[in-house]
């Protein structure tokens, strides 16, 4: 062996560095060309390595090949070698090939004149190096090719089999080297044995290592020549393969189908890198599995590298070659890659397992159309519609296979079965939009255009195209003038707006919302704080006069017409960063009259339902578009950390669109169901699911989910975070907030009884980001600049917060203030609004003596590469005050970027400072405007103070992200409410009044939580002759009349007693079951009755204990002597006994009891205060 040749000869050869994405083909015989363009399998770097080296070996070598199956690198390395022969060692059991694999490969090497120079060896390689053992063979390999298994005992074992049937002077050809396992069984080998040393190592670059071809080591080996230990790299290793060979034991019990999950999982989240790991790892163990071997050509295929998804789609159809859906990824892999005939054939194959296949229907019909074979197309999609009617893509694609033969009127017919399958779908509407042009009816292509417009977000366009529809219509509809209004107020044209909405009224004379509407439309962007102020106002007297009007027609006992409120939400209003509640109220109480009024079975109370067999509790989760939005897609955290074993997962998604963020929610839960722009078949369908507790994502951002929470389709309903805002709707009776975002007084800002879960009461995924691929000069941004990014939509920005950027300024000479301006919910900007706020900030500079223009830089809306790279090369990131950000401060957090922050009055003023606490990192909170300001100029100016700061924020990423301790605290809160409502029920069967009634009663009074049998404890009012006492108590040895729970008195009938009386057993509660036993105290109330309760004044408790007496006699009751510790956190000694139900969960102000007994539906409340007790009373 010649390695000295091979050192000058591959340096000749091959590129310098050697790189697998940029070989030297002008160095190769166009031969070398032919050979690589007719294999597959192999890439040019490896096969000129093998080729030289064949080359190199001395006379009588032989060449052995470990793992030659598909033949490419067997026959590159012997070409143009006819005195050179090998061995070729492929156990086929082991790789599952199929019957005639070795005929194939034999064929192949005949092909190339290379058949009488190979031997092949159907066996393991272990036996084959036994059977050259026993042989006593004399032949020595001169270079030497591992191909096969790459865990590393396969590898290594394979090297030290074969070293002492080496060559004195020789080479090792290792495969797969970009495999952690390949590496270090090599670097094993290498400090073993003196004999070998690195001569080229491939397997450095990751980048470029993404098939088992790319990357490879090659070793020399020479028998004389000792590498000396000193000279040995010791610190070559890979510390995650050692670990996992030290743990060998745990990795032998490995769950491959926990694996399996976790490694969908991630494909499905987009992590491939994490998840192509998790699936290599399963392969080692079963190389055989045709269904990971298809999920890693599907992930290849989604990181659009074509090569190696041919390469893991054909081991996969080599195990299991009768998996259509794995002829299809072909046939898309095949595509992308313009081989069109060879996907044609793919899409065939899959068409033959499978004739109802649709989507590989569609695709084979696809290609035919391109090259218009029209007829044949045509036959396919309607095959294609047939296996599937209600695929749109049929429809659209059989409509462009008409569109093509010019039959447009029958196009239009198909189009509108596609749009009726995918509504508001933009490409079908822009479609339909040009078949009607050519049949020359312009009105309705205007129409359909304007549409398309809208639905993609270019709302100047949807104008312009509706205005030439106007010109040319006598008259358009309600929709149309909604969604003309709706383009108007995103281009901040609030006028013409309003004259849409006039239009709307005049379709629409009876509807008394309509008539108010105008009023009630808030402006995408203020001018002035004044302004802010003066439109509220404005919502506020529209809405009192309209339910002003409600009431009215209801006491004449006359109809009203709101039905115009169903297209209308108030999300604009939350932007404004007032409380809200009352208006909410308001807003709910009118959609609920409206909704309600046609779905009265709908608002009914539901009787929570049993647990299942395996004890789970059904949660349901309901959005628009669930997933693919920024008001949903935060929620992934809790499906994915929920404890199946306890929880069973249903998730709504009623919106059009479906994308891969909707399949991560998908894969999550036990049922996913998509039901769009349907309310009867989604409210039939949560029934028939029989939920315990039912979420809805995001209430406020869109009507049609407003409209499903208006009505009562659980026993248990929450709003959450999606729309930081409370839903003013009676039917939900949760809030699902976080502990850190709320201020002390949060309850007062929301109808719902607010839930204060652990933390930010979300599990907040870590963003994923490369490194950042642009620079300042690519976003046109100064070097020596601050850089100072706030990316918010624009309708966050407040008018009377814009003099925080000038002060920024004036403080730090050099800043740059660099605004994404996004005036939606896509990345879009509209120019009328950036030119409003571009004036703004003008106003603002030089109100202080500045040009907004030296200092301010306005970008449109980035794509995720471009955003993420602007929050790597920023300096500060600016939050906005009174909605602060939410994914845009996780971004930048997770960029380590400084963010600055001033907590507003409500919680969605106070995301990110609520982020930074749980960080850890507090010092860029602001607790005043002033403040934020020097926070900001500070960052600016101290750079060490700044990457200080970034430091710590990396260093506690783990705090934030991920965050477990909160879905804990959800689960929690969902048990106690199920069981809460699940308590023994009463075991009285008959009806309350045959129970009960003695003579001489005339009135009814539930005692609840009676105690033991004493007339005394009942209030003198209650205990004359008139009254009857019903004995309610959880506690059966005290012989109640019914055995129940005061959360659920299933027993007690509808407005069955005439009062309610309740002794010291609301703080016994919980507090959020606070409002569900008030709930039921009204249920079993009858009209005028009253509710009487009696709980500790926790204020008047504090005092005492302020002065020191904590555990000093107060006074002595029937059941001993009573502390203020007791009065606090319960009796010690019943507590002590085993009565863990004695314990005190919550406790009252005279403030907080009056709320809630309001909030009940109590009115004409009245409290008054007995040394340690309050005293409520309410009527109903």
């Amino acid at each position: 062996m010649d390695i000295q040749r091979f050192d000058t000869h591959s340096a000749q050869s091959q590129p310098a560095p050697l790189h697998p994405d940029e070989p030297s083909t002008h160095l190769v015989p166009s031969q070398w060309v032919a050979l690589l363009e007719s294999l597959r399998g192999t890439t040019m770097p490896l096969t000129q390595v093998l080729n030289v080296a064949v080359g190199c070996m001395e006379p009588g070598d032989v060449y052995c090949e470990i793992g030659c199956l598909l033949g490419a690198n067997l026959i590159a390395a012997l070409l143009n070698h006819p005195e050179c022969i090998a061995y070729a060692v492929e156990d086929i059991a082991r790789v599952g090939a199929e019957p005639d694999a070795i005929e194939q490969l034999t064929d192949k090497l005949a092909a190339f004149s290379l058949d009488e120079q190979v031997f092949f060896c159907d066996q393991p390689f272990e036996a084959f190096f036994n059977d050259l053992q026993q042989m006593a063979s004399e032949d020595r390999i001169g270079v030497y090719f591992y191909n096969e298994k790459a865990d590393y005992r396969s590898v290594i074992l394979g090297l030290m089999l074969a070293a002492p049937f080496l060559s004195d002077q020789a080479f090792i050809v290792i495969g797969q080297a970009h495999l952690g396992t390949v590496q270090q069984a090599t670097w094993d080998f290498l400090a073993s044995y003196p004999q070998a040393h690195l001569l080229i190592d491939l397997a450095a670059d990751a980048d470029h290592a993404k098939t088992d071809s790319d990357s490879f080591l090659v070793l020399g080996w020479s028998a004389t020549k000792l590498l000396e230990a000193n000279q040995f790299d010791w610190h070559r290793r890979d510390r995650a393969v050692i670990d996992a060979i030290y743990h060998l034991p745990a990795y032998s019990k490995i769950d491959l189908e926990a694996l399996r999950k976790d490694a969908v999982q991630l494909h499905v989240e987009g992590q491939l890198t994490k998840a192509e790991q998790k699936y290599r790892l399963i392969l080692q163990s079963d190389p055989q599995n045709a269904e990971i071997w298809l999920n890693l050509g599907m992930l290849y295929y989604l990181a659009e590298d074509s090569t190696a998804a041919i390469e893991a789609l054909q081991r996969s159809l080599s195990i299991n070659p009768s998996h259509a859906l794995t002829h299809h990824i072909t046939g898309l892999t095949l595509e992308r890659m313009m081989r069109f005939d060879e996907a044609r054939a793919a899409y065939e194959h899959a068409i033959l397992l499978n004739p109802t296949y649709d989507d590989a229907l569609n695709r084979l019909g696809s290609l035919y159309l391109r090259t218009d074979e029209w007829s044949q197309a045509e036959e396919l999609f309607r095959w294609a519609i047939a296996a599937n009617a209600d695929n749109f893509l049929g429809y659209q694609n059989l409509g462009d296979a008409l569109a093509a033969q010019e039959q447009h009127q029958a196009a239009i017919e198909i189009y509108k079965q596609a749009l009726s399958r995918k509504r508001r779908d933009p490409d079908i509407l822009q479609k339909l939009g040009d078949a009607f042009r050519e049949t020359g009816d312009l009105a309705s292509a205007h129409n359909y255009l304007a549409y398309a417009c809208y639905r993609r977000g270019d709302h100047e366009a949807a104008i312009e195209a509706f205005q030439k529809f106007f010109e040319l219509s006598e008259a358009g509809s309600v929709t149309d003038y909604l969604t003309l209004h709706d383009c108007y107020y995103h281009c901040g044209q609030i006028q013409p707006a309003i004259e849409c909405l006039h239009a709307v009224a005049r379709l629409k004379p009876d509807d008394q919302f309509l008539d108010i509407c105008p009023q009630l439309i808030l402006p995408t962007l203020y001018q002035t704080a004044a302004e802010v102020s003066l439109y509220r106002e404005q919502v506020i007297q529209g809405y009192e006069t309209l339910k002003q009007r409600v009431a009215t027609a209801h006491e004449k006992g006359e109809k009203i017409n709101i039905a115009g409120i169903q297209y209308f939400t108030n999300f604009y209003l939350s932007f404004q960063g007032c409380n809200d509640r009352d208006i909410q109220a308001t807003y709910g109480q009118l959609v609920q009259q409206h909704i309600g009024a046609h779905y009265p079975e709908w608002l009914v109370p539901r009787s929570i339902p049993p647990v299942s067999e395996t004890g789970k509790i059904r949660i349901g989760y309901l959005a628009d578009n669930i997933g693919n939005n920024s008001a949903t897609r935060w929620a992934i955290g809790w499906l994915k950390n929920h404890d199946r074993s306890k929880f069973e997962i249903y998730c709504y998604n009623i919106g059009s669109i479906s994308d891969r963020r909707t399949e991560q929610f998908k894969t999550l839960s036990d049922r996913f169901y998509h039901i769009p722009d349907n309310l009867e078949a989604t409210a039939k369908q949560i029934i028939a699911d029989e939920l315990h507790i039912l979420v809805f994502l995001a209430i406020g951002t869109w009507a049609p989910t407003a409209h499903l929470a208006s009505l009562r389709l659980a026993p248990v309903q929450c709003s959450a975070w999606g729309h930081p805002v409370t839903s003013g709707f009676s039917t939900i009776d949760y809030f699902l907030s976080g502990d850190l975002m709320e201020p002390d007084n949060a309850q007062e800002h929301y109808t719902e009884q607010l839930i204060r879960l652990p933390n930010l009461g979300f599990s907040y995924p870590k963003p994923l980001m490369s490194a950042p691929t642009f620079t300042r000069a690519d976003f046109g941004l100064r070097e020596d600049a601050v850089l100072y990014l706030s990316c918010q939509l624009l309708f966050k920005y407040l008018p009377q917060h814009d003099y925080l950027f000038p002060e920024i300024a004036r403080r730090v000479p050099q800043a740059q203030l660099v605004f994404v301006l996004r005036s939606a919910m896509t990345q879009r900007s509209n120019m009328h609004l950036e030119q409003q706020f571009r004036q703004r900030l003008e106003r603002a500079f030089a109100d202080v003596g500045l040009r907004s223009d030296d200092y301010c830089v306005f970008l449109p809306g980035q794509d995720w590469e471009r955003y993420t790279s602007l929050l790597a090369i920023a300096d500060v990131f600016l939050d906005t005050l009174s909605f602060s950000g939410g994914h845009t401060t996780f971004d930048a957090i997770a960029r380590n970027l400084p963010v600055v922050t001033c907590p507003g009055e409500v919680m969605r003023g106070r995301q990110s400072y609520g982020a930074l606490k749980l960080l850890g990192v507090t010092e860029t909170i602001a607790q005043t405007e002033a403040e934020y300001v020097e926070i900001a100029a500070r960052l600016g100016l101290e750079p060490d103070w700044n990457q200080t700061i970034a430091q710590r924020m990396g260093e506690r990423h783990q705090h934030l992200f991920d965050d477990t301790a909160c879905v804990a605290g959800l689960e929690q809160f969902y048990q106690q409410v199920v069981a809460g409502t699940l308590m023994p029920q009463a075991t009285s069967p008959l009806p309350l009044p045959a129970a009960f009634i003695k003579p001489g009663a005339t009135k009814f009074v539930l005692h609840v939580g009676c105690g033991p049998h004493d007339p005394e404890t009942l209030p003198e009012q209650l205990r004359s002759q008139a009254w009857q006492e019903i004995r309610l108590d959880i506690n059966p040895d005290v012989q109640p009349d019914i055995v129940g729970s005061m959360t659920d008195m299933g027993a007690v009938p509808s407005e069955s007693v005439d009062a309610v009386y309740s002794s010291h057993n609301l703080e016994h509660l919980y507090a959020h079951e606070v409002p569900i036993a008030l709930a039921e105290f009204c249920r079993v109330l009858k009209l005028g009755g009253f509710v009487l309760v009696v709980v500790p004044d926790v204020q008047a408790i504090a005092t005492v204990i302020a002065q020191g007496n904590l555990e000093d006699t107060l006074y002595v009751s029937d059941t001993g002597a009573i502390a203020a510790i007791d009065i606090v956190f319960g009796l010690r000694s019943a507590i002590a006994a085993g009565n863990h139900f004695m314990t005190h969960h919550t406790a009252f102000t005279a403030k907080t009891l009056h709320q809630k007994l309001e909030q009940a539906g109590l009115s004409r409340v009245e409290l008054h205060q007995d040394k340690l007790n309050l005293w409520a009373r309410g009527y109903k």
